[in-house]
């Protein structure tokens, strides 16, 4: 395959010329056997995480601050199913047809699901940390605030380090 108008698909086109993904072999047709049984992971990796958030929704007993740092790690495991997705598909041979900043963009949607998933554990360690040192409850107004804000903050931490490829350039 012919690079394209960018310089950097030369280096991209020798890149996947020597790690062998730019000729699929005998499954040149289609997708590989392995590369299915990762889109297969990924779709259930979505719907799991999609069981899980309709529940909490659903389930008026779930509406506390706890659930929604739940919801939160819920919600970005499944954003990352969805972005693992589409990083398998536009990968490969697909990686020649991206111009750079889809190439940044889907490279950061992966940098951006996993930051917002290990910042949400974060916050929920954090979480559970501030609510068992202090021997009282607190009210729930505080506890909601404190909820959102940890919520914002793991996302914007997520954002922030999901830019840094695009920064690289």
């Amino acid at each position: 395959m012919a690079p394209g108008p960018f310089p950097e698909d030369a280096v991209l086109a020798l890149h996947y010329n020597y790690t062998g993904k730019l000729h699929p072999g005998r499954y040149r047709g289609g997708l590989r056997p392995h590369t299915l049984l990762f889109l297969l992971g990924c779709c259930l990796i979505v719907a799991e995480n999609l069981v899980v958030l309709v529940t909490i929704w659903r389930t008026k007993k779930l509406h506390s601050p706890m659930f929604y740092l739940l919801g939160n790690l819920t919600l970005s495991d499944l954003l990352a199913g969805v972005a693992y997705t589409a990083n398998i598909v536009l990968s490969g041979a697909n990686t020649l047809r991206l111009t750079p900043a889809l190439w940044f963009l889907r490279e950061g949607g992966v940098f951006l699901t996993l930051a917002a998933s290990v910042l949400s554990l974060l916050a929920i360690a954090l979480e559970r940390h501030l609510t068992m040192a202090r021997v009282r409850v607190a009210p729930a107004a505080t506890t909601k605030g404190r909820t959102w804000r940890l919520v914002a903050t793991s996302w914007g931490l997520a954002v922030a380090l999901a830019a840094l490829p695009g920064l690289g350039r």
